[in-house]
């Protein structure tokens, strides 16, 4: 299984899912996504569970950041920022 999958598969994406985010986005944007996770989150859980779990601050508007980036791929560096601020210690 490739990177960008196995990615996919540990947030809990859809075959659906993955097959539009990976049709439509380059695979570098989901591995910022990933190292944003890594940045905003010390904690092996929420790394890995983040994009699964329904939100409601914005932008997710209580979706998951999975579905919210499925709806529109062109949105991963937006998430990738977003999971940033999450960790910034302002």
């Amino acid at each position: 299984m490739d990177r960008t999958l196995q990615l996919l598969t540990k947030w809990g994406a859809t075959k659906q899912q993955a097959s539009t985010i990976t049709s439509s986005i380059d695979d570098a944007l989901l591995e910022h996504i990933h190292e944003s996770l890594l940045m905003a989150f010390n904690n092996p859980v929420n790394q890995q569970e983040f994009m699964g779990m329904h939100n409601n601050s914005e932008p997710f508007d209580g979706t998951t950041p999975l579905e919210y980036l499925a709806q529109n791929p062109a949105r991963a560096t937006s998430i990738a920022e977003h999971i940033k601020s999450i960790g910034m210690p302002w």
